[in-house]
């Protein structure tokens, strides 16, 4: 340990008022709104000074209707980049590891671009690795709750061609923390999990973190986590409960689990130098901008975020995967700490506002109304992984809140708008695919390079307009899905690609036949995906 964690106290500020149990009723109130509003239970946990504040509301099991508890466990979802990014710091301050160093001398022959790309730029997502998750295998076969290795999942990405040569881009991608996992296991020959063990969980004393990969089993007090009615509809309205899910998809990007007090203990020791020495921790905080447009907006640093609201700089980062949802940040100016999870994801869009006035709550102390509630238009979709976040990361009193609820992790795609079939051990699973016509306003767009192409249409089934500006006719509603022609021009290319963007409730993805012609299929999978077909097979992906 290389500093020390400043002690806590017990007690909250003065005038909080407290209830029976010992939590802060007016962040509990909060939390309430966030429950009201459609979610299962939600738990917040606030470090200011000496002062802890916790509280919890809703559910931690909608079967048995057990009382939520602020101790409660939870899937951790993207805040584990954090986790890993800090045990391959550790590596490079050990000087077993060097951020410029190119993957593929550690790794041969795992990346085509190994030999270019560093560490340094797996790290702060500027590899152009594509997104193993925007492939639609992954859902598919985390529906099945299929077990996945992580060089399956980089194989996968590694069959797409990359978003941008190394270094001259951002692009947020899950693939550059499993290729950062596997790094992690070659330099020291031991699991990451033994690594996250030996290096943060137990020198920390973490006692509710884990780093299960194969089974979707959370050991010790828990709670469980949902997907909204309004992707699986049920005969009684209950949320499917969809905890049993096994992480391996999600593995060195998202699989950890935790509790808000040990998020909160890492995040403190991480930023007060407990973790990493001095220059290592600069290195952390060392950002570029994810929209080059917005330069003050959102920045990502190795591992971490950095978001600026009224009360400073905020550093941490926010996670989804399926059924839950989860913030971490610790304030530069004022030291606070704050934690926020909610246990349903993807999430109705009646969830956006409370979870937006809780988060600028935890993050600043006092109540805020979200960005554009008063007068404007909130985005479409707050918690699609498909808007970018730096669009939404504006100074405004809840944009940490904003970049959480648009963070652009796409382990929340998990299984969405796919045939989810009951596992061994009877883990309650949904069954249904959900038809095209209960979904709100899509908008697909086939990108095929060097051509013009056209888009899906609104559940209406009235033709929109593509963004070259060309109409496309009528699409058709048969069943659960709708297929939409899509239009190219040019040579046909040797293979085409479907890039879908939606509005709320982010439910869609489409598919696109080979060679740019032929029809999309929407289907209630995902915010945001990117599907390829051979135009050799003429196989359509689905």
């Amino acid at each position: 340990m290389l500093g020390t964690i400043p002690a806590l106290g017990t007690a909250g500020q003065p005038g909080t008022t407290r209830g029976a149990d010992g939590t802060d009723t007016e962040l509990r109130g909060m939390l309430t709104d966030v429950v009201a509003a459609g979610a299962p239970g939600a738990i917040a946990r606030t470090i200011d000074g000496r002062a802890v504040h916790q509280a919890a509301a809703g559910v931690a099991d909608t079967t048995t209707a057990a009382k939520l508890r602020p101790e409660a466990r939870f899937r951790a979802g993207s805040l584990t980049k954090t986790f890993v990014a800090t045990v391959v710091l550790q590596l490079v301050q050990a000087k077993r590891l060097a951020l410029d160093e190119p993957v593929g001398r550690r790794l041969p022959g795992l990346l085509a671009d190994g030999d270019r790309i560093t560490v340094r730029q797996l790290l702060n997502h500027t590899s152009g690795l594509f997104d193993y998750t925007d492939d639609p295998s992954v859902p598919t076969g985390e529906a099945r709750n299929q077990v996945f290795t992580p060089r399956e999942l980089v194989a996968i990405a590694e069959s797409h061609p990359a978003s941008f040569p190394p270094g001259t881009g951002w692009q947020y991608s899950n693939t550059n923390y499993i290729v950062a996992g596997l790094l992690v296991e070659a330099v020291t020959h031991h699991p990451l999990a033994r690594e996250l063990r030996a290096r943060i969980i137990r020198p920390l004393g973490l006692r509710a973190t884990s780093f299960p990969v194969s089974t979707g089993r959370i050991s010790g007090y828990h709670a469980h986590g949902y997907i909204s009615t309004d992707l699986v509809p049920t005969p009684d309205g209950t949320p499917y409960d969809v905890t049993g899910f096994n992480p391996s998809a999600a593995w060195a990007a998202g699989a950890l689990v935790s509790n808000a007090a040990d998020l909160s203990r890492f995040y403190r020791a991480l930023m007060h130098g407990a973790l990493l020495s001095p220059h290592m921790l600069k290195e952390m905080k060392t950002t570029v901008a994810e929209d080059p447009a917005d330069p003050n907006g959102t920045r990502y640093g190795l591992g971490i975020e950095r978001v600026q609201d009224p009360c400073g700089a905020d550093w941490g980062h926010g996670g989804e995967i399926l059924g839950y949802q989860v913030m971490a940040y610790w304030n530069e100016r004022t030291g606070r700490t704050a934690v926020l999870a909610s246990t349903m994801f993807p999430a109705p869009a009646a969830l956006a506002a409370p979870l937006e006035r809780a988060a600028a709550y935890v993050l600043c102390g006092s109540p805020r109304e979200p960005a554009g509630a008063r007068g404007s238009t909130p985005p479409a979709d707050p918690f699609a992984a498909a808007i970018p976040s730096s669009k939404a990361a504006s100074v405004t009193s809840s944009n940490a809140a904003r970049s959480w609820t648009t963070s652009r992790s796409r382990i929340a795609q998990l299984g969405k708008g796919s045939q989810i079939v009951t596992t061994r051990g009877g883990i309650r699973h949904p069954r249904v695919l959900l038809s095209a016509s209960t979904l709100p306003s899509v908008r697909c767009r086939p990108t095929v390079r060097g051509s013009s192409t056209s888009g899906c249409p609104s559940r209406t089934g009235r033709p929109t307009r593509s963004r070259s500006g060309m109409p496309t006719r009528p699409c058709r509603t048969a069943g659960r899905t709708t297929r939409c022609p899509a239009r190219a021009t040019g040579p046909e290319p040797p293979a085409a690609r479907a890039r879908c963007v939606s509005s709320p409730p982010a439910l869609t993805c489409c598919s696109l036949s080979a060679g740019g012609r032929g029809w999309l299929t929407c289907t209630p999978r995902s915010s945001r995906c990117v599907a390829t077909a051979s135009a050799r097979t003429g196989a359509s992906p689905t």
